[in-house]
């Protein structure tokens, strides 16, 4: 089998971020996936077993590919405004830079991993993630 066609036997596993309009860029965008058996969302300085840290680009479609086995998780971004590599929050603990987790629309609750999971299930999986800001 050569690399093309072994490329195209692997599972993966894309993340389409949906930028609101008041969004620009985003030079540092970190995510996080979380397995079942990790904490969920991870504390400050915690990190799960899928984490990285890449840029967005206005009026480009930005696509976050992982290689993800079979298996349920969670996922949560933000997009890091002032360069100190955590999310910033309020004296509530709400989010002051813009944000992002899997299935949750409630901005005052936060997230656990049953109410931010999926399933990957298939060897390819599409996640629309769409950013929340402040």
């Amino acid at each position: 089998m050569g690399f093309d066609e072994a490329f195209l036997y692997r599972k993966f596993t894309i993340f389409y971020v949906r930028k609101l309009s008041n969004i620009i860029n985003c030079e540092k965008f970190f995510v996080t996936i979380c397995g079942e058996d990790e904490e969920f969302p991870p504390k400050e300085g915690g990190k799960c077993m899928h984490s990285l840290q890449t840029k967005l680009i206005e009026n480009k479609e930005n696509n976050i590919i992982f290689n993800l086995p079979n298996g349920t998780y969670a996922t949560a971004c933000f997009c890091d405004k002032n360069n100190d590599e955590k999310l910033n929050t309020n004296w509530i603990g709400m989010p002051n830079e813009p944000y992002c987790v899997y299935k949750s629309n409630n901005k005052i609750l936060k997230p656990n991993f049953k109410n931010s999971s999926f399933d990957i299930i298939n060897r390819n999986t599409i996640i629309n993630l769409e950013i929340k800001t402040p």
